[in-house]
């Protein structure tokens, strides 16, 4: 980002702060001076003079990549300290989104990574790589409107539309359970993916997805290219293929459940949470 994207001078700049019940977010708008990239290294101290975060947290590095429109910030240990500290617990939840959503706000970016000191932020509301996730993203009121149920139809009528591929992963993203097995609905660099796996096995097929269709009012084929799965004792493994899946999102409105699986074999599906710990917990495995 060059200091000429935006005038020098005294800018009003919108901070995601924690709402009074700490479960979602308000905007607080205020008026700072700098260019935009002075602006953007200063918004984690911003946030602190507006009690939005504890007192000693730093943002150590940000990169901003046009192509994927997507932010990395590097924070210090006491940013990490005060996530692992509240973890569990609405403080957890406020201090991560507080910076997520402010950060994209402001770039008017679709993603974003946080690290502490190099190393993927541990948190009960982020992926492995430090990725919030999206449910931080639909709390923003300043870059998406909030999707309703009633949506859902359109959702998938304007499939393959980025857009509404876009829009029907904020309907399901996340993890979910059913009778032993998994599928999961996750973003990686940028990009929408699927993981399917069985647990206390082995066995796991993920990819980025490559294709997204309607196949009925409420139901949608995705397909995704599975990476090769080495082989071991007693496998063969599995070689790089392209998956398609059903989802039908016909009960999803009704009791929150998906039915997903192949050549019309469906399974019913239970919400199990935004990341692998939390669904590998919720199955009791």
């Amino acid at each position: 980002m060059s200091a000429e994207t935006k005038p020098t001078g005294t800018v009003p700049v919108a901070l995601c702060v924690p709402n009074e019940f700490a479960d979602g977010f308000d905007t607080q708008d205020i008026l700072t001076d700098g260019s935009h990239q002075e602006i953007a290294d200063n918004l984690v101290d911003l946030l602190v003079d507006a009690g939005a975060l504890p007192p000693g947290i730093k943002m150590l590095s940000l990169e901003y990549e046009e192509d994927f429109n997507a932010l990395t910030i590097d924070m210090n240990a006491a940013y990490g300290e005060a996530v692992t500290d509240s973890a569990g617990t609405v403080t957890e939840y406020a201090i991560v989104g507080t910076v997520a959503n402010t950060m994209l706000n402001y770039f008017n970016a679709h993603f974003i990574t946080i690290t502490v000191e190099g190393k993927p932020l541990k948190s009960n509301f982020t992926s492995d790589d430090g990725s919030p996730s999206n449910f931080f993203i639909d709390q923003r009121t300043n870059y998406r409107e909030p999707l309703e149920l009633h949506d859902l139809p359109n959702t998938i009528e304007d499939l393959p539309d980025p857009a509404a591929i876009e829009n029907l992963y904020r309907f399901i993203s996340g993890y979910w359970n059913s009778n032993g097995e998994f599928v999961a609905f996750v973003t990686h660099c940028g990009k929408p993916h699927i993981e399917y796996g069985i647990w206390n096995s082995d066995y796991m097929r993920s990819g980025p997805v490559t294709n997204t269709a309607a196949s009925g009012e409420l139901s949608v084929e995705i397909t995704f290219l599975a990476e090769e799965q080495p082989g071991w004792e007693g496998s063969d493994g599995y070689p790089e293929e392209s998956i398609t899946i059903q989802v039908d999102l016909s009960s999803f409105a009704k009791n929150a459940k998906l039915k997903v699986g192949a050549d019309g074999d469906l399974s019913t599906f239970t919400y199990a949470g935004m990341n692998f710990q939390e669904a590998l917990d919720a199955s009791g495995g």
